[in-house]
């Protein structure tokens, strides 16, 4: 959606203004980039592989993911990423 939102369309150049060292956007551009990509890889293989192991790597991720919204201040990002952790909790408990 950032790289969309200007006009004209030149995705490249978005690219490299959200990429600029100087600007505060880089940190955010990348933790947006891993928040869309972990929770789809983790549904995938949740959804082939039902081990313990693979249940608690996929929810540790899930849960990094959320601390790492909250510590950038990207807080309807950790809310929405929390609340499949907190279903995940109640009907573990």
């Amino acid at each position: 959606m950032y790289l969309l939102a200007a006009e004209p369309i030149d995705w490249r150049h978005q690219v490299e203004i959200a990429m600029e060292a100087g600007g505060g956007t880089k940190v955010r551009f990348i933790l947006l980039a891993v928040g869309v990509v972990v929770p789809i890889v983790a549904a995938c293989v949740v959804a082939l592989s039902r081990h313990q192991l693979v249940l608690r790597s996929a929810f540790a991720c899930s849960t990094a993911l959320t601390l790492a919204y909250a510590a950038m201040g990207m807080w309807p990002f950790a809310l929405v990423s929390a609340i499949p952790l907190w279903w995940a909790y109640k009907v573990s408990a």
